[in-house]
């Protein structure tokens, strides 16, 4: 049989289903089971953030951990070694369906996803290096001892020490995620999903950072700012 890919797009949330199940074997009477894979170390708090959005997703949608759903989660930072790691924790898992979290997440799943529908979540293009979200709180150190602003897409770097961030609330992605892997195991079709773009984004000004900088924050950009840190 000829395999065929169905691509949904590049941007936001989406989904995309390839050709059919060899790395899965689903029973009827067995909780349904979601892989997520994590660009993050497990006691990062932004992928912390990330997870419990998601689970808060499905259990609004009627799923429940380790009943009706078993959501495994794969944490770690993207590197040979990971993807390696990677390919055989989920031809362990066996999953219905496969998280990824960012542009960079999706090769590394190439080989051991032919057979699974794959929901990315917070894809974009250029493809954010995770690396720097890794290290920010060294990047911003070395920064600041430079009176160096930084200035990111990311609320964690903006926390870490960053001057300001902007962009989509990555939680909320991970949130509405959820409803596509309810959508995939009700039998709807991935390649019949449209990609989602963010709808919701937030603007972090970090004050104590501006003033470290001498940079004086202009009024309407404090006005403006979800959230001011001081």
């Amino acid at each position: 049989m000829r395999r065929r890919r169905f691509v949904t797009g590049l941007l936001g949330i989406s989904a995309l289903m390839l050709a059919p199940s060899g790395l899965r074997a689903q029973q009827p009477a067995q909780p349904k089971r979601a892989a997520v894979l994590m660009l993050y170390a497990e006691d990062d708090p932004e992928g912390q953030a990330r997870a419990r959005a998601f689970r808060e997703g499905l259990e609004s949608l009627g799923w429940h951990q380790g009943k009706t759903i078993v959501i495994d989660i794969v944490w770690g930072v993207f590197d040979a070694d990971w993807t390696h790691k990677v390919t055989a924790r989920l031809r362990e898992f066996r999953p219905d369906v496969i998280v990824v979290n960012s542009s960079t997440g999706l090769p590394a799943i190439e080989e051991a996803a032919r057979t699974t529908p794959v929901v990315f979540v917070a894809v974009s293009e250029p493809p954010p290096e995770p690396l720097l979200v890794t290290h920010r709180k060294r990047i911003v150190e070395l920064a600041t001892a430079r009176k160096l602003p930084v200035v990111s897409a990311i609320r964690s770097i903006a926390e870490a020490g960053g001057l300001l961030a902007y962009g989509a609330n990555i939680p909320d992605l991970f949130r509405q995620s959820a409803d596509y892997v309810d959508r995939i195991f009700k039998g709807e079709k991935p390649a019949d999903m449209p990609v989602q773009q963010p709808t919701k984004f937030e603007m972090i000004v970090n004050v104590r950072s501006a003033r470290a900088l001498d940079i004086a924050v202009p009024a309407t950009i404090l006005a403006r700012a979800d959230e001011v840190l001081e």
